[in-house]
């Protein structure tokens, strides 16, 4: 699962930066991995020569890190192992890094400008501000952190950990009846001291100890204890999860990969569950399922990548070949379907660029979903008016007399219609993918 994450990293950066995009090469690494388990050793040696030969061509393939991937390349081909494609995949990620370095200076720039004025008016309302006011300003922090973390997680994993524990801490205290404001100041405290030292450059880096896949298997038998405790023990079953909480960004990239909703969920909900275990009951068993219910062993490859493009794209492309076909012996029909599909490509980029960069993470996923069911109930409609307009035609008299005045009903607000029709079904669906997309792309950054 991680190559094909780095490899859409990869195209990521190509697309939105003028860097030098290494995802073919990757992708060769991915296959030739396939190969091998496959023990087709043939395959994995003419994937690793058209590796040598395109990575040759390259104009930077003289650098102190290209000599690196040289020289695996070299182990690997004698080899042809699953451990020297591993060996040839991390210098190519050095290399990548030499060629596409991360300019972190002006990242903690932009860090400091856009989360550090939503962190003082959080710490000013924090002593006296009512619960409406403190939930606005926590929010507003949260959504400028949520966009500008990268760079703290890159550089002081344990400086990220803690300030992302200091956070649910807070809203914990926050929620609790009465108000804790004494454990709501301390976490402000604490916050304030974590992003002084990272803003001062003291960089800490967080043990992997009881991270992973393993560590969130452990920290969900703690969620289960919670549940069991619920109403015997509430006090036991709240520092279960309250030790999953702290625990929570060592393991929380397993779920954001494989479930980006989960992933939300669990950041906005469990401190709301903590604070009142009786009335969250069915939403702690609803997240303990949900994390059941992933396969944290899943391996994915490019053909699943492409099944799930072509099941998203064909409820789009089924719609506008049966407008075609429906409407094959008319010119202008032909030209309002496409000109309203291109437009559906078109304005659904803008729109997924648009939301990506207004909508905070946290509720992107709400926020599109509320977008997509209206364009959805707007395509209904149309849809509804063109087969009762098409059904009008049916019969052989009808359609006789359909074909006479073709082009009289045509010039009308029919073909119109048609291209509406054919500009919703392909902006709902590529505003999902686009969307989706750069989605991905700014929680990988």
């Amino acid at each position: 699962m991680k190559k094909y994450i780095l490899v859409l990293l990869l195209i990521c950066a190509s697309v939105f930066g003028k860097q030098l995009s290494l995802s073919s090469f990757f992708v060769r690494i991915s296959d030739s991995l396939d190969c091998v388990k496959a023990n087709n050793f043939s395959c994995v040696s003419a994937e690793l020569s058209a590796f040598e030969l395109s990575f040759k061509a390259l104009e930077q393939s003289s650098s102190p890190a290209a000599r690196g991937v040289k020289i695996a390349l070299s182990t690997a081909k004698k080899e042809l192992s699953s451990a020297s494609l591993e060996a040839l995949s991390i210098a190519l990620i050095a290399f990548e890094k030499e060629q596409n370095p991360t300019d972190y200076q002006a990242l903690i720039k932009n860090f400091e400008k856009k989360v550090m004025p939503a962190f003082r008016a959080f710490e000013t309302a924090t002593p006296n501000g009512e619960l409406s006011e403190l939930q606005l300003v926590y929010k507003k922090l949260y959504d400028a952190w949520q966009r500008n973390e990268r760079v703290v997680g890159d550089l002081s994993s344990a400086h990220y950990g803690k300030i992302e524990t200091a956070m649910a801490m807070y809203r914990l205290a926050m929620l609790n009846e009465p108000m804790d404001r004494a454990a709501m100041s301390e976490q402000v405290g604490l916050m304030k001291g974590y992003l002084a030292e990272f803003l001062a450059g003291k960089y800490q880096n967080a043990s992997s100890e009881n991270g992973g896949a393993s560590g969130l298997l452990t920290a969900l038998a703690g969620l289960k204890t919670a549940l069991d405790n619920i109403g015997k023990d509430d006090k036991k079953a709240k520092a279960e999860i309250l030790s999953f909480i702290t625990a929570w960004p060592t393991f929380e990239g397993e779920i954001r990969t494989r479930d980006a909703r989960l992933y939300n969920k669990i950041e906005s909900d469990l401190p709301s569950i903590a604070a009142n275990l009786s009335a969250n009951k069915a939403n702690l068993e609803y997240i303990i399922s949900s994390i059941e219910a992933l396969d944290l062993n899943a391996g994915y490859n490019a053909i699943d990548v492409a099944l799930v493009l072509i099941r998203e794209g064909l409820e789009a492309l089924l719609i506008i070949i049966a407008l075609f076909a429906a409407l094959k012996t008319s010119t202008k029909a032909k030209v309002a379907i496409s000109l309203g599909a291109g437009l559906g490509v078109v304005l659904s980029i803008v729109a997924a660029v648009l939301l990506a960069t207004l909508l905070p993470l946290d509720n992107a996923d709400v926020d599109r979903e509320i977008l997509e069911g209206f364009v959805g109930i707007v395509a209904v409609g149309v849809m509804v008016f063109i087969i009762a307009w098409l059904h009008s035609k049916s019969s052989a008299k009808a359609w006789e007399q359909f074909v006479k005045n073709q082009a009289k009903i045509l010039a009308g607000g029919s073909v119109l219609c048609l291209g509406v029709l054919a500009f919703l079904a392909v902006f709902r669906e590529g505003l999902r993918r686009f969307y989706s997309t750069l989605q991905c792309c700014q929680r990988l950054r």
